[in-house]
């Protein structure tokens, strides 16, 4: 019985509806069966918003639902009596001072808490004195999870954390059985599959395409994704009218789930020239199908892709870079097959959703593992204390 009650965890964290990445992950975690065995769990989701298009704003409902929660987390403390808090956190932005006062209540009621972020930001925000101390009376002893190794390192260098314990755990997706495709493209087919942002490189990818067109016309881009922001679309509709890039470029609208498949199929080259990213999934998608990538040095991003291996890293922001890199994969198809193939080799050794699990597991694990030598220690100490000399 004392197992199981010292076993008890409470995930608090965003899941569908919205759907997006972190919150497609989070409804995973809490159901998987790897992950949870020896664990009696319970969750308090997150839901601030029904859509995209409500993040990062302002409004009277979120404080309302704010109350809310914290008296569903301190309700949650006396009846489950939980021993660990999963919490997927916000570490940026006016989620991070609503999720600041979350971890503050947990904190009162001395429970171990486990902070998973899925978003990164907390290097460059720690420069400032006030969030450096924000971030130290939140993530002092508490278990730190990352989404790779080359996040944790960035986030956490000169933080000077407390009896913190940092660990990383790349993402997985679900593995699909996929038939063999024979490509009969006339032209290259080009893919970007994301939301429609200026952060996700968007606009530079555009104007590489001007680029390229005056050295080869045997190329086609289809973009695929939605937007947050309607006035995006003529944004973009404007840029590929004003560069005259219409026979080249495809807007195809939003695509989900299975309906992504098709165009992953029917695409030669992957490109992701994201300016603000953690560890996109769409990546991981991309190497199932065995294409090659090219995308920036961003994030977690080389975690994923292997600079000359399974495609191509390039600078943020430049064009040039992004453009030779394009002309050189277009023009040669072995070179695309080779990338293609190291990419698909490294997402089955790599970034399946058992490995993920697996490894989620194994974190888990360690911390319960630590917290229990920790108090046997602090027990031993004590009882030393006691004992006459």
């Amino acid at each position: 019985m004392k197992q199981q009650i010292e076993n008890k965890i409470t995930y608090l964290m965003q899941i569908p509806p919205p759907s997006h990445g972190a919150a497609v992950i989070n409804k995973k975690i809490f159901d998987s069966t790897i992950i949870n065995a020896g664990l009696q769990k319970s969750l308090i989701p997150i839901n601030f918003v029904n859509d995209l298009k409500q993040i990062g704003k302002i409004s009277p409902t979120k404080f309302t639902k704010l109350i809310s929660l914290s008296i569903k987390l301190i309700t949650t403390f006396i009846k489950f009596k939980p021993t660990y808090i999963y919490f997927t956190c916000n570490c940026t932005g006016v989620a991070f001072f609503r999720d600041w006062c979350l971890i503050f209540l947990i904190k009162i009621f001395k429970k171990k808490l486990i902070l998973h972020f899925h978003g990164k930001g907390i290097a460059e925000k720690s420069k400032s004195i006030f969030y450096r101390v924000l971030y130290q009376l939140a993530f002092n002893n508490t278990s730190l999870i990352f989404i790779s190794k080359q996040v944790m390192q960035n986030e956490c260098d000169n933080l000077s954390l407390k009896n913190t314990n940092l660990y990383y755990v790349e993402n997985g997706i679900d593995s699909i059985n996929m038939l063999p495709t024979h490509k009969n493209n006339t032209v290259v087919n080009l893919l970007f599959l994301s939301t429609l942002m200026p952060s996700k490189g968007l606009y530079i990818l555009i104007d590489s395409i001007a680029k390229i067109k005056t050295k080869t016309h045997f190329f086609h881009l289809n973009i695929v994704g939605g937007t947050m922001d309607n006035n995006e679309i003529k944004k973009i509709c404007s840029r590929i009218d004003k560069l005259q890039l219409n026979q080249y470029i495809t807007l195809r609208g939003a695509a989900y789930g299975e309906k992504k498949y098709p165009y992953f199929s029917e695409a030669d080259i992957f490109i992701h020239p994201t300016l603000n990213d953690n560890f996109p999934l769409v990546l991981l998608e991309a190497m199932q199908f065995s294409l090659p990538i090219i995308s920036t040095i961003e994030g977690g991003i080389p975690d994923i892709v292997v600079d000359n291996i399974t495609g191509f890293l390039v600078a943020k922001n430049n064009v040039a870079d992004l453009t030779e890199k394009l002309i050189l994969l277009i023009e040669n198809p072995a070179l695309r097959e080779k990338l293609g193939k190291a990419g698909q080799q490294r997402f089955q050794q790599k970034f399946k959703t058992e490995h993920f699990e697996k490894n989620l597991r194994q974190v888990l694990q360690t911390i319960i593992a630590t917290n229990k030598g920790l108090e046997t220690s602090t027990r031993n100490k004590e009882n030393d204390q006691a004992l006459p000399l």
